[in-house]
């Protein structure tokens, strides 16, 4: 089981907190220092959750230690960019996961879907939905006709 030391500077008047651990459970000890007690509690966790042992490199990256890698050890590969989820792609998805819907209930939400939200918000990134772009469709959707009672989605 790791365990975490205070440890004063010689002046006294700063500290570090040192996690030290036998490799294994039982092995030699091992430790490392760090500035502060949050860090030190963070990677205390990651050496018990890796069985007493030094969290591998992809690990200590991962979880902000990456100054802990030792030299000559190779970066893990980026991974690679991630899918941009559009409006449409969500509402398809949505539209799939409804439990036992009536089908006409599909194609009335499906019919407003293509009538009133894709052309103007289909092909957006979610990631770019903004609130203001929400009021100036709502805006839209109530110069084109719509009452306001049918545009602004109930709470």
């Amino acid at each position: 089981m790791a365990t975490i030391e205070k440890r004063p500077y010689q002046s006294g008047k700063e500290i570090r907190w040192r996690v030290k651990w036998r490799t294994g459970g039982s092995g030699p000890w091992d430790g490392r220092q760090f500035e502060r007690n949050s860090d030190a509690k963070r990677f205390k966790a990651l050496v018990e959750a890796n069985g007493q042992t030094t969290p591998p490199p992809e690990q200590l990256i991962e979880h902000g230690f990456g100054h802990l890698v030792p030299a000559g050890v190779a970066a893990p590969a980026p991974e690679p960019a991630e899918q941009v989820l559009t409006f449409r792609e969500y509402a398809e998805e949505w539209l799939g996961q409804l439990v036992k819907p009536h089908p006409e209930t599909v194609r009335k939400y499906r019919e407003r879907l293509e009538k009133h939200v894709f052309p103007r918000l289909g092909d957006r990134p979610i990631a770019e939905i903004t609130r203001r772009k929400m009021r100036e469709w709502q805006q839209g959707l109530r110069d084109g006709g719509l009452s306001a009672k049918t545009t602004i989605p109930s709470r």
